[in-house]
């Protein structure tokens, strides 16, 4: 299937053309890519080094137990909300299952299937989690109007849902 491309029209502003750059400066575009890859390198490091909520909670297992907190999943509709392979969940899954964070559950609409769901222990690890992440935050922004805020927030679900409309084209 033949995608266009983030530059095409299809992938442009209302006015049907992407930003130009400025001559000498990097272009808008790539700007913004350079500004996106250093801040999410920022929080990887960030969120290797901070504690952890659990002990047998790292941060490749945030989104499931954010995703879990909504109810019992099966793994490929985990899998499918965190963007990453089914082996990949299956094998957290089990890490996170010996640890008590998560059980499997039979599937009520198929009984030949099995549900992951977040355990007691998993809720409260969870809850840990959601506090730790709601301080960082609170502490990072402490400087930023209420008004930048909101409107990085905007921004920031503006540009997912075109990340996400574009990768469901590529599929």
């Amino acid at each position: 299937m033949q995608v266009p491309s983030p530059a095409s029209p299809a992938h442009a502003g209302s006015a049907g053309t992407c930003p130009a750059a400025i001559p000498g400066e990097r272009s808008p575009a790539d700007a913004l890519a350079y500004q996106l890859i250093r801040v999410s390198k920022l929080l990887r490091v960030i969120r290797s080094e901070a504690p952890r909520a659990h002990p047998a909670v790292d941060g490749t297992a945030y989104p499931m137990l954010f995703n879990l907190a909504g109810g019992p999943l099966r793994i490929s509709t985990l899998a499918e909300r965190t963007h990453v392979e089914v082996s990949t969940v299956s094998r957290a899954a089990t890490a996170l299952e010996r640890h008590g964070i998560i059980e499997r559950i039979p599937d009520p609409g198929d009984g030949r299937a099995h549900l992951l769901s977040l355990t007691d222990d998993g809720r409260d690890a969870l809850g840990a989690l959601q506090e730790q992440r709601q301080e960082w935050f609170t502490e990072l922004l402490c400087d930023w109007r209420a008004e930048d805020v909101a409107q990085l927030r905007e921004l920031l679900t503006r540009f997912g849902d075109c990340v996400e409309a574009y990768r469901d084209k590529a599929l």
